[in-house]
């Protein structure tokens, strides 16, 4: 099983791991610049509605079960590390046309890793960025957990849009390739080309691709038909009663016959 995974992994997906990498660098980097430069709880203000405020998160990202009884930190460290075990097997095996998704689940994965670093080293997340209005606070963050709402707003834009788009083109091409490995096409008929077969049009058919034959006439049908062409020739021609020629045949003959017998009694 392991194996099917580690083969089933991409190596261009590597490059999204970049991403996360950059989450975590300038994750940690402004958390010290702010722990060095900031007094506790002290806000400094940056302009209206927005300031510097150092604080300390015990619970998850925006301050959520901060004030647990210190549990919450062991249940979000394995968490954390659940999580960014299955994103980076995940992330490796994205396709290549889902860049939304793998610049989401790399975001997300580097603010995961950027706060577990601070509770495993610190048993707590350093916070600093405050936003307000008015006297409404909203909870403190820091930049990994920006990082974490905009991949997930990624996650959700490609779940909603974009998956529905290459499922689509997924289907295409399969079909394509199958086309492309099939010996010989597959007609496929529309109403027009349909042809309705009547035991008629199978005798039609099968009278149309037959050899003539041409069959010489019984002496039935030869008896009163014959014609003196020559001496020595004699033409045989379709029985057709009932017409002129055939009565200056029967003519023609009974005045030889006659004369024959005239002759013959002589």
């Amino acid at each position: 099983m392991l194996n099917h995974l580690f083969k089933s992994m991409r190596a261009q997906n590597i490059i999204w791991l970049g991403l996360s990498i950059l989450a975590i660098v300038l994750d940690q980097w402004t958390k010290s610049i702010a722990s060095a430069n900031l007094i506790y709880g002290e806000a400094k203000a940056v302009f209206t509605g927005f300031d510097w405020t150092l604080l300390h998160n015990h619970g998850a990202a925006f301050s959520f079960l901060s004030d647990a009884g210190g549990w919450q930190r062991y249940l979000f460290t394995g968490m954390a590390m659940l999580v960014s075990v299955i994103f980076v097997f995940w992330l490796l095996r994205l396709p290549k046309n889902a860049s939304i998704l793998a610049a989401g689940i790399a975001l997300v994965l580097g603010g995961a890793v950027g706060n577990l670093i601070d509770r495993v080293s610190l048993g707590y997340v350093v916070d600093f960025i405050s936003v307000y209005y008015k006297n409404h606070y909203f909870p403190a963050f820091n930049i990994a957990d920006s990082a974490i709402t905009l991949g997930t707003i990624f996650l959700i834009i490609d779940m909603l849009f974009l998956d529905k788009i290459r499922q689509i083109e997924k289907d295409r091409t399969d079909i394509e390739s199958i086309a492309e490995s099939s010996p010989e096409p597959v007609p496929v008929l529309n109403d027009e080309s349909k042809v309705e077969v009547t035991p008629e049009k199978i005798s039609e058919q099968s009278y149309e691709s037959s050899p003539e034959v041409t069959h010489e006439p019984t002496p039935e049908q030869a008896d009163g038909i014959t014609t003196e062409v020559s001496s020595d020739s004699i033409l045989e021609l379709p029985h057709k009663p009932n017409t002129e020629l055939d009565i200056q045949l029967k003519s023609k003959s009974n005045v030889e016959l006659n004369s024959e017998s005239k002759n013959e009694s002589k």
